[in-house]
């Protein structure tokens, strides 16, 4: 009677363990559903843009007697390389570069202070002739620390969250424009450019095939809290395979008979 008893218990443990481990393993894979790209921000979009001014270019090049420029706008800065072509040397004004967007124009970010507190622009560099540089440039707004990590903003959204109205505010950014205004100094003398960029079509873009832009390492937070904490997840993890664990040792555990 009592080995029956014993067998029925065992039984009856491991079908409520059973039951507990794919419960909390659906909440998971549910979990894990639900914080997918695709599902909690909806369809994700890309820009085409056009340099409309000073000359207009659908590859995103200007050239003149001085300079050589290749822009790359990705969701949320404007990349460019630049190629001194003239026999000066020629230096970057960051502290005068301005960056609008929607006519609405501010400070800028590059690759130096992507991820200062204050951004007070660098010290620019001298660039011989033939010589050239690579960099990017956001407002400086776009990028801020929300008291736990580094934030960067949009140009124009490009996820519409599965909202009707903010899928049409995306499409409806077709013609808008971005114009930077970069102060280039060839020795003494300072000539502004002024580059204004309009956005030609906008087209949903698979998330298999989206490719976060490349950004310079953002400094470590240096909280305790944050660098090692367990994320939901793995907290989920961490328990069931502790009740994987416990399961298996009381399948496994030999039974002592009771003493008379």
């Amino acid at each position: 009677m009592r080995s029956q008893i014993m067998v029925m218990s065992s039984l009856y443990c491991k079908n409520i363990l059973f039951l507990l481990i794919a419960s909390i393993l659906s909440q998971t894979l549910v979990s894990c559903s639900a914080s997918s790209p695709a599902s909690a921000l909806g369809k994700k979009y890309r820009y085409a843009y056009r340099l409309n001014k000073p000359l207009e270019s659908p590859n995103l090049i200007y050239r003149d007697d001085q300079i050589i420029i290749q822009f790359r706008i990705d969701e949320g800065a404007v990349n460019f390389q630049l190629q001194n072509v003239s026999s000066s040397t020629m230096q970057i004004r960051w502290e005068k570069i301005s960056i609008g967007v929607e006519g609405r124009f501010s400070s800028i970010r590059n690759s130096r202070i992507f991820y200062a507190e204050y951004a007070i622009p660098a010290s620019s560099h001298i660039i011989p002739p033939l010589g050239y540089t690579r960099d990017l440039v956001t407002p400086e707004e776009n990028v801020y620390f929300d008291g736990t990590k580094w934030v960067e903003k949009e140009l124009f959204p490009t996820v519409d969250r599965n909202v009707p109205s903010v899928r049409r505010q995306i499409l409806q950014n077709v013609g808008n424009k971005i114009v930077l205004i970069l102060p280039l100094q060839f020795d003494e003398v300072v000539k502004d450019y002024h580059f204004e960029f309009l956005v030609t079509a906008v087209r949903e873009l698979p998330w298999k095939q989206y490719q976060p832009p490349k950004r310079p390492a953002s400094p470590p937070v240096g909280s305790p809290k944050t660098s090692i904490e367990p994320s939901g997840q793995l907290t989920t993890a961490l328990i069931v395979l502790g009740m994987i664990g416990l399961a298996i040792y009381l399948i496994t555990l030999k039974k002592e008979p009771p003493s008379e």
